[in-house]
């Protein structure tokens, strides 16, 4: 019994088994099913998350990437070509989400993903690679990994971190950068979690329908039943932490309302500049102090 993509329920029995067997032996491990499906959906939906980095909704953004992906893939398609002695007969852009790229051995074209805009470059480099070498050798098979030990020997690390970076969990969360009339930052201590006792600015994740502001309004609220004024974004910052990936929306605030009662963090302290560095921020954290220093 495995769980599809779409969270369709699909058995393998005996031929001839009885139906009401079968039946039965689903309704036993209804709650398997529902563990596994729900495990399917949130890979399913990292998945999409991945993908929905990159827009290609319109004429502008397509023109953009198509850009993007000639100024990226084009020298190295030249640059490894020429030292694997081939040459394809075209280079095309579609974008595809079941595969990085695709070789047609009749005519010898390749086609790249536009999404290899989302890896870093390396890995878009292991792609030119593979396709190349199936100009080589159509199969996966010896002497095609062998081709790809003597062209890209990185080749099993890039292909790793790929598949990490397409399963890895996404957060998108809002921060507030609170700031008196004297200059001074309001900084909180992580009171919980993995990061426990790491420095912040206070904030938390969106909720679906809320923009930025509202969700920021809202988290000050409730952390510190404080009600703040949203000035303007200073930075977003993008972070790879161990078990995740973090999109941090940063704005520059000041209290309107409240006297910053600390409901989940377990200490705070206003910073002037010069202070900035005196606590231990968490890594995201401190790439936005570095902005504002």
């Amino acid at each position: 019994m495995r769980i599809v993509k779409n969270g369709d329920v699909h058995v393998s029995v005996p031929f001839g088994l009885p139906k009401k067997m079968v039946e039965n032996f689903i309704e036993e491990h209804r709650d398997w099913i529902e563990k596994a499906r729900k495990k399917t959906s949130e890979k399913q939906q990292t998945r999409a998350d991945f993908f929905h980095q990159l827009p290609l909704e319109t004429r502008e953004q397509k023109a953009e990437a198509l850009a993007r992906l000639k100024a990226l893939v084009e020298s190295m398609v030249e640059r490894h070509a020429e030292e694997m002695g081939v040459r394809p007969s075209a280079v095309v852009y579609k974008p595809m989400v079941s595969q990085w790229g695709r070789c047609n051995v009749r005519d010898r074209s390749i086609c790249i993903s536009s999404y290899v805009l989302l890896l870093p470059e390396w890995c878009v480099e292991h792609v030119v690679v593979h396709e190349l070498c199936h100009l080589l050798e159509p199969s996966h098979n010896a002497r095609f990994h062998a081709l790809m030990d003597r062209y890209f020997p990185r080749w099993r690390e890039a292909r790793k971190e790929v598949n990490r970076r397409c399963r890895r969990k996404r957060i998108e969360v809002v921060a507030a950068i609170i700031h008196d009339d004297e200059g001074r930052i309001f900084a909180t201590q992580r009171g919980y979690g993995d990061y426990k006792d790491g420095w912040e600015f206070p904030g938390g994740k969106m909720e679906p329908g809320e923009s930025p502001e509202e969700a920021l309004r809202r988290e000050i609220w409730e952390e510190l039943e404080t009600r703040i004024v949203v000035e303007r974004l200073v930075q977003t910052v993008e972070y790879e932490y161990p078990k995740f990936h973090l999109t941090m929306h940063c704005f520059w605030c000041h209290v309107e309302s409240g006297s910053l009662t600390l409901k989940e963090h377990e200490a705070a302290r206003w910073l002037s500049k010069d202070q900035l560095d005196s606590v231990d921020w968490l890594p995201a954290d401190q790439i936005v102090v570095d902005k504002i220093k």
